[in-house]
């Protein structure tokens, strides 16, 4: 909480558009055993729902920053994928076996990744997609500062690119995001390992919920299906 909170002050005084927490109150604040953070308010407004070509332009000015004058962890998603396959509860032996083997191999590829192109590493939203954005008036905002962190810049355009196998998003919206952006991080040459890692988190992260419903339990099913097989275009749902 500290690190978001830092993270938003830092980008309102490089007068980038995020959303202010509320100063005026002291915070975080603990209640019950849980953190309180407090931030401006945002009402809903009559203007058009953000855009991903607005997603896209923000993360242009986000990856043109300077570093931050504070620490910011280096992107890591591997301890919290680990975490979830640790506390697996109703899953198939064989499907947790295949995700520990395929998170150790992605975590070593991850990691010579950036190691080798050092360029390409900054600061990240680590979350990014539409839903982190909200309309302010004529301004749109990038939200939610939880998975901020240092680290390949390429990681925050993969939800947008691959939400076209993956969800049916139009190619025509993933070419609107390419041009304002200026980069289609399809073409990037670590774009397989990057994806690789970002869709097992997406799995991992399902998995915690296939005792819910026999819908995402299905869905769990055929997005480890997919994965074994090494099918990039099976179509997954978003539950």
């Amino acid at each position: 909480m500290a690190k978001e909170l830092a993270t938003a002050r830092w980008l309102v005084r490089q007068g980038f558009p995020a959303i202010p927490p509320r100063d005026d109150l002291p915070q975080p604040v603990a209640v019950e055993g849980r953190l309180v953070t407090f931030w401006e308010y945002v009402p809903p407004g009559a203007l058009p729902t953000p855009e991903l070509s607005d997603l896209a332009r923000l993360l242009r000015a986000l990856h043109a920053l300077p570093e931050p004058d504070f620490a910011v962890p280096p992107l890591n998603p591997f301890p919290l994928m680990q975490g979830r396959l640790e506390r697996a509860e109703c899953v198939a032996e064989a499907d947790l076996a295949f995700l520990e083997a395929a998170c150790r191999d992605a975590e070593d590829d991850f990691h010579a990744l950036v190691a080798a192109d050092p360029a390409a590493y900054g600061l990240v939203h680590g979350d990014a997609h539409r839903g982190n954005l909200l309309r302010r008036g004529e301004r749109v905002l990038l939200i939610d500062y939880e998975a901020v962190a240092m680290g390949p810049r390429a990681w925050d355009l993969l939800p947008t690119a691959t939400a076209v196998d993956r969800f049916g998003l139009p190619p025509a919206e993933y070419a609107a995001f390419v041009d304002t952006y200026g980069m289609d991080v399809t073409k990037h040459p670590g774009y397989r390992i990057l994806r690789t890692v970002r869709e097992l988190g997406m799995s991992t992260w399902l998995m915690q919920n296939v005792t819910h419903s026999p819908a995402e339990a299905a869905e769990f099913a055929l997005r480890m299906e997919s994965l074994r097989r090494g099918n990039l275009g099976a179509r997954w749902h978003a539950l």
